[in-house]
This record gives C-alpha cells, structure tokens and sequence, in this order.
C-alpha cells in the first residue's frame, strides 16, 4: 500500500464491469447461444449433424444452471472498513450485500481465490493477485489474534 492509502480507513476493490455483466447475464448469454445453434441449420448450407446439433443446444441451456450455483458464491466487490471494523461483500447474481464483523470472520484463504470463512457461510472472491487487498487481509488477520 502506498502512503496515501495507508492513512485511508475503508478500501472498497471491484472486479471489472465486463466481468459483472458476465456473470450476472451467463443465463441469457447461454440461451442466445442456444437460439444461434437451432437457427444455424436455416442461415448456412452446410449439412450438419442432428445429434450434435441437439447435443450443443443441450448444452447451452444446461450450463445455467451449475455454473449460476457456483458462480453465486463468488463476491464482485469487497469493502474493507477499519474504522467500523466490517467487510462488506457484494454478491454475484443475487446483489446480495453480506455485512460481516471482523469477529464474526473465522478464516480468511488465499490459495487461488480469496475464500471468507463466516460462521454460516463461505464466500469467495476472484482477485487473490491484488496486493492491496492481501495486505488490508492481512491487517484483519492480525487484529484477530
């Protein structure tokens, strides 16, 4: 962290736009994928297979469905408050908002994602390469020992 930040009492990091709309839009992305492979056959000459065809709209119209389940487990955007000594989650999907104390944190991981160990819950967090929220993660850590 730089000094300007080391005086800051709430951080607040995000994922990008791009990947927000994705996210929150898999569903209808997947069905647009859909209707393009059952309108393929009419807009080419080519001949194509039945099966595969089926197989591919198949497909898109599944993925939804455990990949929305999973993906709503994931946070987009993490506020770090000092001051009141709270994190605060946004959630994937839903818009949940998950505040949380520093004491109610049992665990906080950072092998691949960042993982949020509550007492009822885990979420996770896709950005374990940003420093700045490492070191304000380590922060907590130690406060809570």
């Amino acid at each position: 962290m730089n000094n300007q930040q080391a005086t800051q009492k709430k951080y607040t990091f995000a994922l990008s736009s791009f990947y927000i709309f994705f996210v929150n839009n898999i569903g209808k992305i997947c069905i647009g994928a859909a209707t393009l492979l059952a309108l393929l056959p009419f807009i080419t000459t080519d001949d194509f297979r039945q099966e595969a065809l089926f197989f591919g709209i198949g497909f898109f119209l599944l993925l939804p469905i455990p990949v929305g389940y999973l993906l709503s487990k994931f946070a987009n955007k993490v506020v770090v408050d000092f001051e009141e000594e709270i994190l605060v989650l946004h959630m994937n999907r839903t818009g949940q908002i998950v505040r949380v104390g520093f004491n109610e944190i049992e665990n906080i991981s950072t092998t691949g994602y960042i993982v949020f160990k509550l007492k009822e819950k885990k979420i996770l967090y896709n950005n374990a390469g940003n420093a700045d929220l490492i070191a304000c993660l380590n922060k907590i850590k130690a406060s809570q020992r």
